[in-house]
């Protein structure tokens, strides 16, 4: 997630909870001074967050309570 705020723009990485799918968890990641650095630090961060494997956690799909209606 990319976001402009007071002239720089910052980045974001956003999780879904574990135990709660539905809640979403937003990390700041950092801070760049172009749209075009920080597309490229979102991009790099979360590839290198894909594969780090301690964060990797399975989320039970009853959780999400959907109907089939």
């Amino acid at each position: 997630n990319v976001v402009e705020k007071r002239g720089n723009w910052d980045v974001y990485l956003v999780f879904a909870h574990v135990n709660n799918p539905l809640k979403m968890i937003k990390k700041k990641i950092s801070r760049c001074t172009s749209l075009k650095k920080a597309e490229l630090a979102a991009n790099t961060m979360r590839r290198l967050a894909a594969k780090d494997q301690r964060g990797t956690l399975k989320i039970d799909k009853n959780l999400f309570q959907s109907c089939n209606n």
